[in-house]
């Protein structure tokens, strides 16, 4: 990739890049919904390769303009990263719609299971869901679970378990229509007995990051959500909000959540309405 970095014109290839091409580089990635943290790791990359092939120039992470380019879009992420959470009672007007937004029986019990997963045992939407068939490894599987009065998931993989130690993920029974246990069981009972990906489709194709996506926007949109607040990680915000509405502690939720940093806290959104309640 670094080796062969196109300028402007798209016709020469030079090495080092020139910085007028990084600055368009971070520009390009800002547009494409990168994180800073991401771009971060792109340009220390870039940088590795320059001085290894032996050249003496600017560390671009160092660069003044670079860094301002970094700085704003921080800023401009802190201000329109507020996704909303999916709280209990928005999961449950969901799972009440979603038999009248999936094409068939099946589809609706594969998106109940998956969705109460995501909500209940904290989970990022890469852990259950495919985006690349070169990480079907990583999700979690049908022999990655076991049911009894407990729900056990084993996570192999994880954001922050880059090394695969792994780790498991504990699921109660709930009392009530919508237990994330009970919903499990039943989307299991319809789906084929191959191992492989928990969540796949009837023609045993894997659930991917953009059905996921795609149905809970689908299904938003039914029920009159504005389904642009609303991304696949509101189940992850929303399990941390519920959470603390509840009045569980901070280490509690950072424990519940995988979280290795007190970053947890930015996903309790409590609503204005709902903080006022709890003062009195």
């Amino acid at each position: 990739m670094f080796n062969t970095f196109v300028v402007d014109t798209g016709l020469t290839r030079v090495w080092p890049p020139p910085l007028s091409q990084i600055l368009n580089f971070v520009l390009y990635m800002a547009d494409k919904g990168l994180s800073p943290a991401t771009v971060n790791t792109y340009l220390a990359g870039i940088n590795f390769h320059v001085k290894s092939s032996g050249f003496l120039c600017e560390d671009f992470l160092s660069n003044f303009l670079v860094k301002k380019m970094l700085a704003g879009m921080r800023r401009q992420r802190k201000v329109s990263n507020m996704r909303a959470p999916i709280t209990a009672d928005i999961l449950a007007r969901i799972l009440k719609a979603l038999p009248l937004v999936c094409s068939s029986t099946y589809e609706s019990k594969l998106f109940s299971a998956a969705f109460l997963l995501a909500f209940f045992g904290f989970f990022r939407v890469g852990e259950l869901t495919v985006t690349k068939m070169s990480m079907i490894q990583k999700v979690v599987s049908l022999q990655d679970i076991k049911i009894g009065n407990i729900l056990e998931v084993a996570l192999r993989f994880s954001k922050t378990d880059q090394e695969g130690k792994g780790c498991t993920v504990c699921i109660p029974r709930l009392e009530g229509t919508f237990c994330p246990v009970k919903c499990l069981e039943q989307y299991i009972t319809v789906r084929h007995r191959n191992p492989g990906p928990l969540f796949c489709h009837f023609d045993h194709s894997p659930l991917t990051r953009y059905q996921f996506a795609s149905v809970l926007k689908k299904t938003l949109l039914f029920l009159g959500f504005d389904s642009n607040r609303y991304k696949t990680h509101s189940f992850r915000i929303g399990a941390a909000t519920e959470a603390a509405i509840r009045g569980l502690s901070d280490r509690e939720i950072q424990l519940l959540g995988r979280w290795s940093s007190d970053t947890f806290r930015q996903y309790i959104r409590i609503p204005e309405k709902v903080m006022l309640e709890l003062k009195f």
